[in-house]
């Protein structure tokens, strides 16, 4: 059976950092200027077969603020959860148009 889907899920405050990676939530404060009120959900999608190669990182940010409705942004990374690089992020950042390209 090939089939993808959901394989991992961690759910952090902005203030802390994620379990299977000691530096990515401190990345992501310093590129987007988290404030400390946002809630972060990580997903690793994988697939069920063992054989197959394809893994994929979404991290959607929920910006929790009381005078507006909650705002939520996505990234998604082509590789697993723990081995994201910092040049990882700024690339997906880039590439899916959330910071600008200098």
């Amino acid at each position: 059976m090939h089939d993808h889907g959901p394989i991992y899920s961690e759910i952090r405050k902005a203030t802390e950092e994620f379990s299977f990676h000691p530096m990515l939530m401190s990345w992501l404060r310093a590129s987007l200027e988290l404030q400390g009120n946002e809630t972060l959900k990580i997903t690793e999608i994988g697939c069920t077969d063992r054989s197959c190669p394809v893994i994929e990182t979404c991290l959607e940010i929920y910006h929790i603020n009381q005078s507006t409705e909650p705002k939520r942004m996505m990234i998604r990374f082509g590789r697993a959860k723990h081995l994201i690089s910092k040049m990882d992020l700024v690339f997906s950042l880039k590439k899916q148009g959330i910071v600008s390209i200098n």
